[in-house]
């Protein structure tokens, strides 16, 4: 059987950092910081920060059953119980109507977190239930002692339900043009509304193209606009009008003079109509696309003429004339389905002519575009002016409203690299103003896999917690996958937390295993056979459905294709570092296509245990150790040692880990010599017998290779135990001190070569496709 090369994408980084931020690569001059109190503004890593732990709540591939708030205050008590301070909610907002996922990153209204009824069938819950329910739960875990985050989404807008006629130029990723053909051109997008919560609460009332960068093409092409034979838009103001500039079929109408015509920001578009007949009364109007007369003259623009478009549908003729009185007496519903059949097979008119890159608004402001972001400008859908003022202070307005009216502690906030960087900085202000001293009971959180924002949070006061994705990255390579080229002691000098190096810099971070955009980034290149998809189509919900059932089989194997090996050993790791907030992902707890928190994964019970093992073991200093082995003589290639001292003697932990099946080795741990004739027991379960150290603390471990569905190498999480009945070893192989061993050029930094995982939002290229299939049944 061939296994497939799990694809972790990678994205380039881009410029430096402007405006109170620092250029990429130079080190920040940041002072040690061991107190909250040191600082006014942001985080400092210490102890109290190493004792939380987020659990990200949610799956994107969860069922849009509407029940996981109450089932989520249900099981509060669990996680509290776990050892869990924090919890990442979904991200609540009302998505459009039709999202890949129901998500709320395809966000429509971003203060409808179902409280109106803008659902399916017209009911207020969101894909994950109502405004009050969520209330509920939200006072349930906080009254027991949890923390509880929202995810923030200020980069994006998505499905708005009203076009407008806006001047786009084609622009890259980094707002640079791309395309000398597509420039200064006039195209209908999608761009207007916000929805009844965004009315009733937001300081921007409705969404226009003013507060846009731009967008990602939206399946309209580039000729939409109707124009004359010199390519001038044909315009209308309102009747008689002299800045109308109509056709002479449309200036002569009585739909002319009695203002009866359909236009976007009095602009003509290919899918506008006209009152054909009765434009002078109230009731017996008829009304006929504009295609009845107008023959575009865009070269490129169409292949066909809608009336012989017409005709081969039913609507033949012997002369145009005898055709469109066809179109005109023919029901209305007819005529409309069929015109959307047309406008949808042109290439003028659909993503055939998008350009290729994406479409800046040319708003006469565009001089800030990719200045003070992290890492490039555009993302996914109508990309929001986050240097606008007015769009400025409708983020704070949206931050505040999330804490006082729903009572959000913190944010995890999306798509960092790709906002404007004052919503960082004002973020900060924001929080450190409300709760002071207190940050660390009301984290933000950055999402963010470019180096650059290290530099940037260190040289302002660390306002939120980056992303350690450079761990993560090494982690899935040199653990998730079954060979890698690399070696195991990576995890540890790909991290911007140098962990060799006690009196160091630490940048206060977050860190994951796995989370909703990583979970699916495995799912989504799962390759199918005919039988297995049973003429099931691609990129559809139902193919992804099979994907993930192959998914969640293969994770039960040993030898896995598709999912990541090793996945309880990253969450040693983690769970045990220093200078980290871990998080847990509920994919890796639960099935996540399945009824929320119905069905365990083959990883929960490992990974609970684990968790309560931090809770009551993971404390005091820590040390890495490299060691050589029976399966390569190069110290930490495929084996090393992770210790937590401990405060004291029923505190501290050793966790031991192999990414070699075939290891064999006996090691010596330094456990400290408060440690001295101890029992300890592996908290995993998953190694056998009680160890005892010696006179010195030292922790004799036979390092035994295997292959399950849980692990392949070795993992033991060795903690303190009331049992004095344990083996005490010897003749173990000494390790080498990890600050002894040079780290590759870069590392621990934030500079030179990076571990860059995917971005994560390609899933939402999803929410594109659906866009369009939206828009067929709109004007339907």
């Amino acid at each position: 059987m061939t296994t497939m090369k799990k694809k972790w994408t990678t994205i380039a980084l881009c410029c430096s950092l402007l405006s109170g931020s620092v250029i990429a690569g130079a080190a920040p001059a940041a002072a040690k910081q061991t107190d909250q109190t040191d600082i006014s503004k942001g985080f400092v890593s210490n102890s109290e920060l190493d004792k939380r732990v987020i659990y990200q709540t949610f799956s994107l591939y969860q069922p849009y059953d509407k029940n996981m708030y109450r089932i989520l205050e249900k099981n509060s008590k669990q996680l509290k119980d776990w050892g869990v301070t924090d919890v990442w909610m979904p991200p609540a907002y009302r998505a459009f109507s039709q999202s890949y996922y129901g998500e709320g990153y395809a966000i429509a209204d971003r203060y409808d977190l179902g409280e109106f009824p803008q659902g399916l069938n017209g009911e207020r819950a969101t894909k994950y239930g109502t405004s009050d329910e969520l209330k509920k739960a939200i006072k349930k875990m906080q009254a027991g002692g949890l923390k509880v985050q929202e995810d923030l989404v200020p980069n994006q807008m998505m499905g708005l339900p009203t076009p407008e006629v806006v001047s786009i130029t084609s622009v890259d990723s980094f707002g640079n043009e791309n395309d000398p053909n597509v420039k200064d051109r006039l195209v209908q997008v999608y761009s207007r509304g916000g929805g009844p919560g965004q009315a009733k609460y937001g300081v921007i009332k409705e969404w226009n193209h003013t507060y846009y960068n731009g967008a990602t093409p939206q399946q309209l092409g580039l000729y939409r606009v109707m124009v004359d034979e010199n390519l001038k838009p044909y315009r209308y103001f309102g009747p008689d009008d002299a800045n109308n500039h109509l056709p002479q079929w449309l200036a002569n109408s009585d739909a002319q003079k009695y203002g009866k015509i359909n236009a976007t920001d009095t602009y003509l578009t290919v899918d506008s109509y006209f009152a054909v007949e009765g434009a002078a009364t109230e009731n017996d109007q008829v009304w006929r696309p504009m295609l009845l007369f107008y023959i575009d003259p865009q070269q490129g623009s169409t292949n066909q003429t809608y009336l012989d478009f017409m005709r081969a549908n039913g609507f033949d003729g012997s002369s145009d004339d005898e055709v469109r009185k066809k179109i005109i007496e023919a029901d209305a519903e007819t005529v409309s389905e069929i015109t959307d059949k047309y406008i949808f097979s042109q290439p003028g008119y659909t993503a055939a002519t998008d350009p290729h890159g994406n479409l800046r608004f040319n708003n006469g402001h565009n001089d800030h575009l990719n200045k003070n972001v992290l890492q490039y400008e555009f993302l996914i859908g109508n990309d929001i002016d986050n240097s606008h003022p007015v769009v400025q202070e409708e983020q704070l307005n949206w931050a505040k409203f999330l804490m006082d009216e729903y009572g959000f502690d913190g944010f995890r906030i999306d798509a960092a690299s790709h906002l404007n960087t004052d919503i960082l900085t004002k973020m900060r202000d924001l929080m450190s103003s409300r709760y002071g001293k207190d940050l660390n009971n009301h984290l933000s959180y950055i999402e963010s896999y470019t180096d650059n924002q290290v530099d940037f949070e260190n040289a302002n006061s660390n306002g939120q917690l980056v992303y350690d994705h450079r761990m993560f990255g090494a982690m899935r390579d040199v653990l998730g996958n079954s060979w890698s080229w690399r070696p195991l002691r990576d995890i540890v000098s790909s991290s911007y937390v140098d962990r060799t190096n006690p009196d160091g810099f630490k940048t206060p971070n977050w860190s994951f295993v796995n989370n909703h955009d990583q979970e699916h980034n495995a799912i989504k290149p799962i390759p199918l056979t005919e039988e297995e998809a049973n003429g099931v189509k691609p990129k559809t919900l139902a193919y992804e459905k099979i994907q993930f059932e192959k998914y969640a089989k293969d994770r039960e194997k040993a030898d896995k294709q598709f999912a990541p090996h090793n996945v309880p050993s990253q969450y040693a790791y983690i769970l045990t570092n220093k200078d980290t907030v871990p998080t847990v992902f509920y994919g890796d707890m639960y099935e996540g296509n399945k009824a929320y928190m119905s069905e365990k994964t083959p990883y929960y019970d490992t990974i609970v245990k684990l968790l309560e093992a931090r809770q009551k073991f993971v404390s005091g200093d820590q040390k890495l150790t490299y060691y050589p082995s029976n399966t390569s003589s190069e110290a930490g290639k495929d084996l090393l040692a992770s210790v937590r001292f401990g405060t004291s003697r029923n505190t501290g932990v050793a966790t031991v880990i192999a990414n070699n099946p075939n290891v064999n080795t006996i090691i010596s741990v330094d456990m400290g010599k408060q440690h001295a004739n101890q029992t300890f027991v592996d908290a995993t379960g998953l190694s056998g017998d009680a160890l005892k150290t010696d006179e010195n603390g030292i922790l004799t471990v036979p390092v035994l290779g295997k292959t399950d569905p849980l692990v392949r190498g070795y993992l033991g999480v060795w903690v303190p135990s009331e049992d004095t009945k344990g083996k005490k070893l010897d003749n173990g192989i000494k390790g080498i001190d990890a600050s002894l061993v040079p780290a590759p050029a870069g590392a621990n930094n934030g500079t030179g070569t990076s571990d860059k995982a995917a971005n994560g939002h390609e899933w939402q290229n999803g929410d594109i496709r659906q866009f369009q299939k939206w828009l067929k049944r709109k004007q339907e």
